[in-house]
């Protein structure tokens, strides 16, 4: 007589594997049976929604470079601007016929913001304030170069900095 028997490691394999897809199976079809629960519903508030300028999204491709004062590091800022539509595209192919125009003054801006702050100021606190900053630089150009204060919004799209 032939027994053979299976082997134990065998076995102490392929019954979990056989057994866990069943089970996961059987707790899906158990699931899908409870009906959901309702969801509570906040009552319902009359909001008005806040009506934000149409905006053109303009991208600088001269960064602004600046060595900070004293042992500071050297920053490379990239920004990009957001303009009012209104306007905005006679203002956005004037920029890009003369640039240096707009952006003559910022890295001087830049560095009046970081004395302002003081030398305990870290770069991380440059980088928050240094936005509105630079906002009112180019608005207050702009109005110089009898342009309207289009600027709405500067945003930094790039922050290197160096040792």
């Amino acid at each position: 007589m032939n027994t053979r028997r299976i082997p134990l490691p065998l076995l102490a394999f392929a019954l979990p594997a056989l057994a866990l897809p069943l089970g996961v199976g059987l707790a899906s079809l158990w699931v899908l049976r409870v009906p959901p629960q309702p969801i509570a519903t906040a009552p319902a508030e009359t909001v008005t929604p806040a009506t934000k300028e149409e905006r053109i999204y303009l991208p600088l491709v001269t960064p602004i470079t600046v060595s900070l004062p004293g042992d500071g590091p050297r920053l490379k800022i990239e920004i990009g601007v957001a303009i009012r539509a209104e306007g905005g595209y006679a203002l956005l192919t004037r920029l890009k016929e003369r640039p240096e125009a707009v952006q003559s003054g910022l890295a001087e801006t830049v560095l009046r913001t970081a004395e302002d702050l003081g030398p305990e100021a870290s770069t991380e606190d440059l980088r928050a304030a240094v936005p509105k900053a630079l906002r009112a630089a180019m608005n207050q150009r702009l109005e110089d170069l009898d342009e309207d204060r289009a600027v709405l919004e500067v945003l930094i799209t790039g922050w290197a900095r160096a040792e």
